[in-house]
């Protein structure tokens, strides 16, 4: 951000900044107006109720285990009984993407339709079915049958979507150039799109809005300590994660925990690549391995997401050697 306002790179076409999402719809979320706290157990702690939609923070993170348990009330909406619905008062089974119909919206913001291709679990619902009938008993009117009609919804309440509509993102084109359309490897547009390109939305800058944009102050996350790093989480396709772990095909996919780390960095000057080491976060030890990467600036570790580690920004580390014992 820093960077576009020095460069005097915002308010203006073909300007800006793309945020690289790790999950398929958190610019959709975004732009409903779910945003991140700064410090997840302080919230949940002072919570009288949680709800918890699609999220595993026990799961992920052990040490949340008291703030979670903290929350007077505790609602879970969720596909499996994660270790966080394990604790929940309530849980609401909720259908997933391949159960429903619905839409998200991609990096780029362009609003896409996706179709239910299995049929739904008995007992299971979609989400905003679910959070409907919530609704209904707050007196709140929500629409809870058509998605169409959500989508309908949103484009009355939210300014980016108002041009958006279920006509628009189902309508196709031809996309060149035609490749085969039986061939078993992609190849251009081998693939011919009959369920709607989507409709892009157009950014405020485009629209002739301004968005001014002022420089951060971002805080040191580097500590002056000898021996400390910066860790930064990164994401993995095939992790532990509640999606993935119970699909046992998958398991010859999950790595064991590992961290990623320049060869020249003090800690690990000597070692060889894939050594174990111990890295420390937030008072936890872990053992992991290392693997040598000239790519990674020094001083840093990329800590992959949901393998164990529980790591959630940017933050300060510790590494040591495993000293391996003679027999």
């Amino acid at each position: 951000t820093n960077l576009l306002v020095v460069t005097d790179h915002t308010g203006k076409e073909n300007n800006g900044l793309i945020a690289v999402w790790g999950k398929a719809n958190t610019q959709g979320a975004w732009d409903m107006g779910f945003q991140p706290v700064e410090n997840i157990s302080q919230a949940m702690q002072s919570s009288k109720a949680l709800y918890l939609a699609a999220v595993d923070p026990v799961g992920d993170d052990p040490g949340i285990l008291d703030a979670v348990k903290s929350a007077g009330f505790i609602v879970v909406q969720e596909l499996y009984l994660t270790e966080t619905a394990k604790l929940a008062d309530v849980v609401l089974p909720a259908q997933s993407f391949i159960e429903r119909e619905g839409t998200f919206t991609s990096a780029e913001r362009r609003v896409q339709r996706y179709y239910g291709a299995v049929p739904p679990r008995t007992g299971t619902k979609p989400d905003f079915t679910i959070t409907a009938e919530i609704g209904a008993r707050m007196d709140l009117e929500l629409e809870g049958k058509f998605p169409f009609r959500v989508m309908q919804n949103i484009a009355a309440g939210i300014q980016d979507y108002a041009d958006v509509t279920y006509e628009k993102i189902s309508a196709v084109e031809k996309q060149w150039p035609i490749i085969g359309r039986e061939d078993v490897y992609y190849g251009g547009t081998t693939y011919d799109n009959s369920q709607g390109l989507g409709q892009q939305l157009q950014p405020g800058a485009q629209r002739g809005e301004s968005a001014p944009l002022k420089a951060l102050k971002s805080e040191d996350l580097v500590a002056d300590m000898e021996g400390e790093l910066l860790a930064v989480p990164v994401s993995i396709l095939y992790d532990r994660g509640q999606t993935v772990i119970p699909a046992e095909l998958l398991h010859q996919r999950i790595p064991e925990p590992y961290i990623v780390i320049h060869p020249e960095t003090k800690a690990v000057e000597g070692m060889p690549d894939g050594a174990s080491v111990h890295i420390e976060l937030a008072g936890n030890k872990y053992e992991v391995s290392a693997r040598l990467d000239e790519t990674v600036p020094v001083g840093v570790i990329l800590v992959p997401r949901s393998l164990g580690i529980a790591i959630h920004g940017p933050s300060e580390a510790r590494l040591s050697l495993v000293q391996e014992v003679a027999t």
